[in-house]
């Protein structure tokens, strides 16, 4: 049982990967190389990052140093569910 839900974790962590690394790469071809776009600021709102036409999960932070979720895109807002629930998991039992 315990091997069968590693193996589940270990296959849409790397099918994650593999989705924010084509992600990154269509947003870079969508801006000429750029991985910085001149209107970031117009998409953080009280400090977040919001943008439902760029496909990545994780961009780099504002400040730099670091990403954060894009929380215009829903596979992002469904793994944020899901590190939530299962911290509250591990801390209930």
């Amino acid at each position: 049982m315990e091997l069968t839900i590693i193996i589940i974790l270990v296959i849409l962590f790397i099918s994650l990967i593999i989705y924010q690394v084509r992600a990154e790469q269509a947003w870079r071809m969508s801006n000429h190389g750029s991985t910085v776009i001149n209107e970031k600021d117009h998409y953080y709102f009280l400090g977040l990052y919001f943008n439902r036409s760029d496909r990545r999960i994780f961009v780099s932070k504002k400040s730099g140093g670091g990403l954060t979720f894009n929380f215009g895109n829903p596979i992002a807002l469904a793994l944020l569910l899901i590190i939530i629930a299962g911290i509250i998991f591990l801390l209930t039992f």
